[in-house]
């Protein structure tokens, strides 16, 4: 059985390709593991072999033998493009596999997909305002450079490492027409126009409603129609959407105009004002819970120094009274009993006595199934003398904004062993598929 058939035009459909695992690519790239592919091209997971050897995605692009160089020229010219959020090509040439000559794409393995993740769960509107600012910033680059993305959608922004990245395989220069099926992202111009930068933008703005709503905008096509954007799509992405799916592509918004609303400030909108005395009331009612919580300590350290000094001036002898003994009891059972609740067992050798309470984020098993592979969140925990997280930062916010805010929500509940003088810890949370774990560090 062969692996992949021929087309009457030539064309090869890679429908069984996934047999190809464990051939390589003119002999330097194993092929690892099949990852998907299309109709005219697939993609595997391989590596670079050498002393340190390095994962690569592998990518075989089924080779038009008229156009054959023209496709390998404009792959080498897109090749030399690089910019910290566009995938880096490692190497592009020809190959053989059976009978069937390809072109192949050696690029940067990236972990996930955006695509990936979509049908387990939404984005929340800080993660995509995370994933734009790259992204935008990314087609600025090919725009300027006379390049068009052509292919923006899910599949096609990825995270490497801790970086959201754009494919770079498929950059072309404006004009060019697509290859293979239309798809849902691309602009109702793209049979007549080819791929441009505009087109870009429309692939931009269904991407946006996606991300936001799992869904795609409804769109007829039929001539002045425009498309209908999802519900519940939050400000200001639903503007930047709406302002992306025009279908004349000269009055879309440009990369600029996006950015500029991205950074305005989100307005309650007018049909529904907040009322000014409840924001006073609101505010003043938390200046005032903020001084209680600042009161409490300073009351309590002035009981301690106070009971401190009765114990010096005392005589050595003396038997205290009842009320005495009261006092020193009530002073000594939150440390005794805080103490007893250290988890030294899951600590290991990092100094188990100084952690009293460790707090691990709860995250949803739904939201556990869109990890692919691991990640680690650092935070940097400064801790005062009585033990607590006073202050705490992100030594390493890894790729994701949801999880990184439920570790610090977790980081900020972390109680250690009152000291003599303010202490630095470092808390690495592991996240894999399987769940969380957290190594404790002291660094000060």
């Amino acid at each position: 059985m062969l692996e992949a058939t021929q087309t009457a035009s030539g064309e090869i459909v890679f429908e069984q390709s996934k047999q190809w695992e464990g051939r390589a690519v003119n002999g330097k790239y194993p092929l690892r593991q099949y990852i998907g592919g299309s109709d005219h091209s697939a993609v595997f997971l391989s590596e670079i072999l050498n002393e340190n050897p390095k994962k690569v995605a592998m990518k075989l692009i089924a080779a038009d033998e008229r156009n054959a160089d023209i496709q390998l020229g404009r792959l080498k010219l897109a090749a030399k493009l690089s910019h910290p959020h566009l995938l880096q090509i490692v190497e592009i040439g020809r190959c053989q596999i059976d009978d069937h000559q390809l072109l192949f794409v050696a690029m940067e393995y990236a972990d996930e997909t955006l695509s990936q993740i979509l049908p387990q769960r939404a984005l929340t509107p800080e993660e995509t305002r995370d994933l734009l600012k790259p992204t935008l910033d990314t087609l600025s680059y090919i725009h300027n450079n006379g390049f068009a993305h052509g292919h923006l959608k899910p599949a096609n922004i990825l995270v490497a490492g801790e970086q959201i990245k754009l494919s770079s395989d498929g950059l072309c220069r404006p004009g060019a027409h697509s290859s293979g099926q239309p798809f849902p992202y691309d602009p109702p111009e793209v049979s007549s126009e080819g791929l441009t930068a505009a087109g870009d933008l429309w692939s931009l703005g269904v991407t946006v409603a996606e991300t936001l709503t799992q869904r795609l905008p409804t769109w007829t096509n039929r001539l002045g129609s425009e498309p209908t954007l999802p519900d519940k799509m939050p400000e200001p992405f639903a503007d930047i959407a709406r302002h992306c799916l025009v279908r004349d592509p000269r009055s879309r918004w440009k990369i600029a105009e996006i950015n500029n609303r991205l950074s305005a400030p989100s307005l309650a909108p007018k049909e529904q004002p907040k009322p000014q005395p409840v924001v006073v009331a609101a505010k003043s009612s938390q200046k005032r819970t903020n001084n209680w919580l600042y009161a409490i300590p300073l009351a309590a350290m002035v009981g301690i120094i106070l009971l401190l000094s009765t114990l010096l001036h005392r005589s050595p002898n003396p038997k205290p009274s009842a009320g005495e003994n009261a006092a020193i009891s009530t002073q000594s059972v939150p440390r005794s009993t805080a103490l007893a609740e250290a988890p030294k067992a899951t600590l290991g050798t990092l100094a188990p006595n100084q952690v009293v309470r460790q707090v691990v984020p709860d995250v949803p098993e739904k939201a556990l199934r869109t990890i692919s592979g691991r990640f680690k969140v650092t935070v940097r925990a400064h801790v005062d003398e009585r033990g607590n997280v006073a202050r705490a930062e992100f030594a390493s916010a890894g790729p994701s904004r949801y999880f990184a805010n439920l570790t610090m929500q977790s980081a900020q509940e972390w109680k250690f062993t009152p000291t003599l003088s303010p202490k630095t810890w470092l808390l690495q949370f592991t996240f894999t598929r399987s769940g969380v774990t957290v190594q404790p560090r002291q660094v000060g």
